[in-house]
């Protein structure tokens, strides 16, 4: 496929016809989701619209805010559980549940060990205070995590896969505020440019997509979805083609998508999309059950 290998890329007709899972979309979200269930024993496809992974991530800056992680505590950070939730709650309870509040401020914090732990991401945290000092709960820093550069050597082609940003330099948010407006060494950027690393939201995609290759996944690009279609517990997939055909394939597995939650206040251009709140089974190894149970969805 244009010179990448097939080891990265898996072309739309050599598809399996049967996945125990099939992610929609290869920014963060969707890519832990694969990475998670390929953990579990699952066959796993992340099909992506585009001609490039990583989505907005890729593009953006890849932090992740997280309230009370162990790698702030380690950098000598203070935060606490409460301190978090008193905080998100400030910022977000006009728009969250306490619910959806306490089980975010537990549960970041797993995610960053997992992460770190037990994959090739690797983050710093970032001596940044929260952005409302002023309110209940706020910390001085450690909640934003940052990406370390991500290093493509092992994976040929993988750089060149993954959508540019739009105007960040190759350098991490902690580089960047390292050098207190002072220009980047040109050398430095030259350097990583030549290899293909990435920062930023771009390593933290390089990061997560070198781990789903490692663990099997299958990635597919210019994959757009057509359709879904459920019957009896199942998805069935309808993947089309673009570069002047219709690809007529389809999936069948679970069908895994990025939740998007923006009933309140849709941003300018975007439709407003209710909550889905599908639910679909999976088969484990030969074991009916769940493998996940997230909010609305088990996958």
């Amino acid at each position: 496929m244009n010179g990448v290998p097939e080891s990265i890329l898996t072309p739309a007709d050599r598809l399996s016809d049967t996945y125990d899972m099939v992610v929609m979309g290869s920014g963060a979200a969707g890519l832990v989701a694969a990475i998670r269930a390929a953990d579990a024993g699952l066959s796993v496809v992340v099909l992506e619209k585009a001609a490039l992974l990583g989505g907005t991530t890729a593009a953006g800056g890849g932090v992740m805010w997280a309230p009370n992680n162990h790698l702030a505590k380690a950098a000598g950070y203070s935060d606490s559980q409460a301190d978090g939730i008193a905080y998100l709650t400030e910022a977000a309870g006009h728009v969250l549940s306490m619910e959806e509040i306490e089980w975010y401020v537990a549960t970041a914090p797993r995610a960053v060990s997992y992460l770190n732990e037990s994959t090739k991401v690797a983050m710093i945290p970032i001596s940044r205070p929260d952005y409302h000092m002023e309110w209940e709960g706020s910390a001085d820093g450690g909640r934003g995590l940052d990406n370390s550069p991500f290093d493509p050597a092992g994976y040929p082609g993988l750089s060149a896969l993954i959508r540019p940003s739009s105007y960040f330099p190759l350098l991490t948010m902690t580089e960047r505020d390292g050098l207190n407006g002072r220009a980047a060494d040109p050398a430095l950027l030259a350097e990583r440019a030549a290899r293909g690393v990435r920062t930023m939201g771009g390593a933290l995609v390089g990061s997560l997509l070198a781990s789903a290759l490692d663990r099997g996944v299958q990635l597919a690009v210019t994959a757009p979805v057509k359709e879904l279609e459920e019957s009896e517990g199942r998805w069935s997939v309808d993947v089309g083609g673009r570069a002047g055909r219709e690809a007529d394939h389809r999936l069948r597995g679970c069908a895994c998508l990025r939740r998007l939650r923006m009933e309140q206040q849709a941003p300018p251009g975007f439709p407003s999309v209710p909550r889905n709140t599908h639910q679909c089974p999976l088969q484990r190894r030969g074991r009916a059950g769940t493998w996940a149970e997230g909010r609305g969805r088990r996958c």
